[in-house]
This record gives C-alpha cells, structure tokens and sequence, in this order.
C-alpha cells in the first residue's frame, strides 16, 4: 500500500521584531514561496522571546523552523541576538532551523536551500 506524502509543516516566525506596518514583505513572499513548492506554512509572526518561538514550536511540530530577526536595517546581528538565536537553536534539539534575511544568516543560522522543491523534499516525513 502506498501512502500519500506529507507536505512537511514549516513554522515561519521573526524574533524580536515588531510590526508596526504588518509581516516583513521578504517573509510574506518566503511563506508564498514555500505554499507554492508543496509546504504547509504556519506562520507565527512576530514573537518577543524565544520562549514564544520555542512554544509554536511545540505546539505546531514541524519539519523546520525559518526565522528572521526583524526588519532592521542592520546587516550584522548583535552579540544579544546571536546568543538568542543560539539559545533557540539548544531548546530545539534536533530541529532544522534557518534563518531568514541577512541578519538572521549573521547570527549563524544556514539559510533556506534556494532550490526549494529539493529543500521541502528533504523535509518529508
């Protein structure tokens, strides 16, 4: 018996950001993009800890996490953001996390492979 694929889950969300003017136009088109390869998105918007981060997470179980760090105009992350991030990374053990956005990428996190069907692929369960 063959069983249908699973679109894997994907959780989308900016840590220590917030909007004053909706989601950052690079993770709506992100989120587009990855519902269009085949993924589930859930998009957790702008959380304020990484204890927010950590429990969407929780409650959502996916493939993967992407994360932005807010839409700043830095292109460096700070040394308070890298420790966040890395903290993040140690509650989820296990968990593929990349980053989204230059500054995201600056705190450590890999990026999102740019050939996505192949990336979601990789995510199936």
């Amino acid at each position: 018996m063959t069983h249908p694929r699973v679109a894997p889950r994907l959780v989308l969300a900016e840590l220590g950001s917030e909007w004053t003017d909706g989601p950052s136009g690079e993770l709506v088109a992100l989120a587009r993009a990855l519902r269009d390869a085949g993924a589930e998105v859930v998009h957790g918007g702008a959380m304020a800890s990484v204890e927010a981060v950590a429990g969407i997470v929780e409650q959502e179980d996916p493939a993967a996490l992407v994360l932005g760090l807010g839409a700043g105009q830095e292109m460096e992350a700070t040394p308070d953001q890298v420790a966040e991030v890395a903290e993040l990374v140690a509650t989820l053990p296990g968990l593929p996390v990349y980053g989204l956005g230059e500054l995201a990428r600056s705190a450590g996190l890999p990026a999102l492979p740019a050939d996505l069907t192949r990336a979601l692929a990789a995510l199936r369960r």
